[in-house]
């Protein structure tokens, strides 16, 4: 699953997969606010990296102005060849986000990655987990000069998922 507000880094995933022939759909989050059913056309979603605001995810971009659109045309005909849109302003919206715990809820696999785990997380669609910052390493006995300390705690990412 893609957003429009970046496609560059998600795009990293989709050469992996067509790399070792991993068989996909690709989708949009505007796809997803739309298909009420996600479980019906699919056991694995995999939400690849997006941006860092979790409400852009939801919100999308500002609508106001002309739209967007993301298509192949005389002016653009190099857009539009995997995916397109008319307007990529809207986001997942409430629908989408609705349709994505109820895809969870009825036994899908959603995998996300660094700024999509902690959405996952902050919008309710990974019960039992926490989004905690990384710790501190600093006032460790071990490691006067604030390097990594392994003796009492264990550093983790941003947007750690811990179970």
């Amino acid at each position: 699953m893609h957003t429009w507000i970046n496609t560059q880094d998600e795009g990293w995933w989709r050469i992996a997969f067509d790399q070792f022939q991993v068989p996909y759909a690709y989708i949009s989050t505007q796809d997803v606010s739309r298909e009420e059913n996600l479980k019906a056309k699919y056991d694995v979603i995999v939400f690849g990296p997006a941006t860092r605001d979790a409400a852009l995810i939801v919100n999308g971009l500002p609508m106001y102005g002309n739209p967007l659109p993301w298509k192949t045309t005389s002016l653009t005909p190099n857009l539009g060849k995997i995916d397109s849109t008319d307007d990529m302003r809207p986001g997942l919206g409430w629908s989408g986000l609705m349709n994505l715990q109820k895809f969870v809820q009825q036994g899908g696999v959603l995998i996300t990655v660094d700024d999509t785990a902690g959405f996952a997380v902050n919008y309710g669609l990974t019960p039992g987990c926490l989004n905690r910052p990384p710790q501190s390493t600093k006032g460790c006995r071990r490691y006067s000069k604030n390097e990594n300390c392994r003796c009492r705690r264990v550093r983790l990412p941003t947007a750690s998922l811990i179970l």
